[in-house]
């Protein structure tokens, strides 16, 4: 189980790492607005490399958000495995999936976007109202930071809601708890003894 949790936090890191470093090659590639051209008042925009890398930053993160919440199930109280749960984790959980779906949202806007308008627009082919649009400084890195953050706390999530409560108090028990016993050896056999 433990090798389980391990494997699959390692791959959520892996999505995590993708979607930040594609966004961050993404801001140094995007297209800048010395390389908008213009003619007879109409303006042309080359395409860049900035599209597929925010598409694939784009990907990465939503396969983690997905994996994490399929993985971790549902936090609800009418799932069947609820009481096995602590209520220390399912808070755990319920607060990194609530803000996960919303850095989530952000930062997807932010890549999807930003990557549209890497794509080229041709002579009177432009975004809207015959303007041609580039990224702002920034927005590939904010996103880049956001998928990152968002796959960290998919990640507490995950780990949150499949701890149970077994688990919980064999590791209170292993650090001291209040039932740890010491197993005392006499003449006669072994005897369970109750600890201080």
């Amino acid at each position: 189980m433990q090798r389980t949790k391990l494997g699959f936090c390692l791959f959520l890191g892996l999505l995590g790492l993708i979607a930040l470093s594609t966004a961050i090659a993404a801001e140094f590639k995007h297209t800048k607005a010395d390389q908008v051209k213009y003619e007879h008042g109409e303006c042309t925009l080359p395409s860049s490399p900035a599209l597929w890398l925010g598409i694939i930053a784009a990907i990465a993160l939503v396969a983690a958000q997905l994996s994490a919440n399929a993985m971790g199930g549902c936090v609800c109280c009418c799932t069947e495995n609820v009481h096995k749960i602590s209520s220390r984790n399912r808070s755990i959980a319920i607060l990194c999936l609530f803000v996960s779906w919303l850095t989530f949202g952000f930062a997807l806007f932010l890549l999807v976007a930003g990557a549209g308008m890497n794509e080229s627009q041709p002579y009177k082919r432009q975004w809207m109202d015959k303007e041609c649009y580039v990224v702002k400084t920034g927005i590939f890195a904010a996103a880049g930071a956001l998928s990152l953050f968002t796959v960290m706390l998919s990640m507490v999530f995950y780990l949150a809601i499949t701890t149970n409560k077994v688990e919980d108090e064999r590791v209170e028990n292993a650090n001291g708890g209040p039932h740890e016993h010491i197993a005392a050896v006499d003449v006669d056999g072994t005897k369970e003894l109750p600890s201080k």
